[in-house]
């Protein structure tokens, strides 16, 4: 954390859960936080500029049909246009009445009439609702596109529910609705899910004919699946148990060093570069945030299964491991890992010679639910955002750090 400077604090009047957190990346550059508390309220994080001055703003955001003592567990959202903000945020709630029955919905928001260059307008967003209900307890909400074998790409939602299934909500445009399919007919990978789904992920390869999904189970199991969408087919299915419940999974890549051929390699090296980029295009690591064992790092997951697995030391002396995020938080063009515990502490692990090591701590006043990293200022930079169980801590880069890490690298590029 050396390389951060604490921006500012936005105090929460209750807290939230790790589902009820969403950045919100609008078409021009800028992001906004979404952050649910279980009374109902959702609130907006943001910055904006005054004479050439930074000034933090959060405010709640009034959305629609959410019932009286209702409580929300999650909250996810996707901007649909390329080119403008036409966001569709989806929020689950439930409500426990008297006599202790329960009703859940899902709740999807949108703004009407989107204008080609109109901004982001949440307060206007949040008025227009589409409130279906469901029969089950809802876990996490999450988004992901959905290819046809024409590459023609479509956002539908996902939502684990206590009923051991994974339900899909896929958009009808001319009614202007939204409805749930079965999700095997379009995700093989759901069919027999073993307990609750905890967390989610999906990958796609560059080329988009291949589906890479991970999930985690409240029972430990976690599932790995590779889906070729050009052929309709699953090609690739792993498992991996553990001994306790799986909080967070990811799917991500480390960047790689530059790769130099031999001069007797020249003569191939059109063949060589393309059956690298074929491996790199699979080269998946899976992060597995357990909460009592140390959390773990299967490398090169698809190619190589669970056989390169990499302990993330120290992750499991905290308390309960609940969240993670992965970034290129020190600026050395490699991504970090970042761990955030129940015991209020922050840890930081880098990729070296083959190894993850724990380079840095952090310790906040709350436990941690969230660790997002996102340009939320608008400066093109990006700063780090921590959610905890009453606030939002928001951090931004040490320029003077940031200089010694450029004049390091430029020391090195000069060896080369």
């Amino acid at each position: 954390m050396d390389c951060f400077l604490d921006a500012h604090y936005f105090s929460l009047p209750t807290q939230g859960n790790i589902y009820s957190v969403v950045n919100l990346e609008q078409s021009n550059g800028k992001n906004k936080t979404l952050v649910a508390t279980l009374k109902r309220k959702i609130y907006s994080c943001e910055f904006f500029e005054e004479n050439n001055i930074l000034l933090p703003v959060i405010k709640e955001v009034p959305f629609t049909y959410i019932p009286t003592g209702a409580e929300i567990i999650s909250i996810d959202a996707f901007n649909r246009s390329k080119t403008r903000d036409d966001f569709f945020i989806g929020i689950t709630i439930i409500k426990v009445n008297g006599d202790q029955s329960t009703e859940t919905y899902l709740n999807i928001y949108t703004e009407q009439d989107v204008e080609e260059k109109g901004e982001l307008n949440l307060d206007c967003l949040a008025q227009n609702c589409l409130m279906l209900e469901l029969t089950f307890i809802p876990y996490q909400l999450y988004h992901t596109s959905l290819f046809n074998q024409d590459k023609i790409e479509e956002a539908v939602w996902l939502l684990s529910g206590s009923d051991l299934k994974m339900h899909l909500f896929r958009e009808d445009p001319q009614n202007h609705t939204y409805s749930e399919i079965e999700a095997e007919e379009l995700f093989p990978e759901f069919g027999r899910l073993p307990s609750i789904v905890f967390w989610l992920d999906i990958k796609h390869t560059c080329d988009k004919e291949r589906r890479i999904t991970a999930y985690g189970c409240e029972c430990g199991l976690v599932k790995i699946f590779m889906f070729d969408i050009i052929k309709n087919i699953l090609v690739l299915t792993i498992s991996q148990q553990f001994d306790a419940p799986i909080s967070q999974i990811s799917l991500f890549k480390v960047k790689n060093e530059p790769i130099h051929f031999k001069s007797s390699m020249v003569g191939n090296l059109r063949e060589k570069s393309a059956l690298l980029e074929v491996r790199e295009s699979h080269c998946f690591n899976l992060l597995v945030v357990n909460t009592l064992q140390p959390s773990v790092i299967f490398m090169d997951v698809i190619n190589q299964k669970f056989d390169k697995r990499l302990i993330l030391p120290d992750s499991d002396k905290h308390d309960i491991a609940l969240c993670a995020c992965i970034a290129d938080v020190n600026m050395d063009s490699k991504s970090e890992i970042l761990i955030g515990t129940f015991a209020k502490e922050l840890l930081i692990y880098t990729y070296t010679n083959g190894i993850w090591m724990l380079r840095g701590q952090h310790k906040f006043s709350h436990s941690i639910h969230s660790i997002n990293y996102i340009d939320i200022t608008g400066d093109g930079v990006k700063e780090l955002v921590v959610v905890t169980m009453l606030g939002v801590q928001i951090f931004q880069h040490n320029l003077l750090a940031v200089m010694d890490i450029i004049k390091e690298r430029l020391r090195r590029i000069t060896m080369i």
